[in-house]
């Protein structure tokens, strides 16, 4: 192959991830000519367990945009914050690493224009997908916990719903 094709535009990308794993990451991006940013979900009320090391109540994204890569300024102030706080509540959904829709809403509308598709493949519980139905973007994931499909579709109906009552 000369060249392989592309599936996608230029890309945005957020990749939740253990602090380990961000060396990788930034690497990558550094090595690629990306523009690159670390984001931070810090935690009000984490797990007490110490075991010989800080509190867990920081979850780390990195955010890796190749150059040209759409980027919407026109959003609220506090969408461009890379740090958001909030508890973790209990999730009605069972997922041990579900995401606040509050954190998952701004990097989709910043970074995903209307016409567009979002991918998540590590979909979960479907709080992705959510968001992009709240935002009126496209979406598709994957997940391979029968579990967690079953989980988010019924979630994401839910959404579709309920979104429904404010169109009528």
């Amino acid at each position: 192959l000369k060249e392989m094709p592309r599936i996608m535009k230029k890309f945005n990308a957020y990749f939740w991830t253990s602090q380990k794993l961000i060396y990788d990451y930034l690497d990558f991006a550094i090595k690629n000519g990306f523009h690159y940013d670390l984001l931070f979900w810090g935690k009000t009320n984490p797990l007490p367990t110490k075991n010989n090391k800080y509190l867990p109540d920081i979850e780390y994204c990195v955010y890796i945009r190749e150059p040209g890569a759409y980027f919407n300024n026109d959003q609220p102030f506090e969408y461009y914050k890379k740090f958001f706080i909030s508890q973790i509540i209990k999730s009605q959904y069972g997922h041990p690493t579900e995401k606040p829709l509050n954190v998952i809403l701004p990097s989709i509308a910043i970074s995903c224009p209307p016409s567009d598709i979002v991918f998540d493949p590590f979909m979960g519980s479907g709080t992705t997908a959510v968001a992009c139905e709240r935002l009126g973007r496209k979406w598709f994931g994957c997940e391979l916990e029968p579990k967690y499909v079953a989980i988010a579709e019924k979630r994401i109906e839910a959404e579709k719903n309920q979104l429904k009552l404010f169109t009528t």
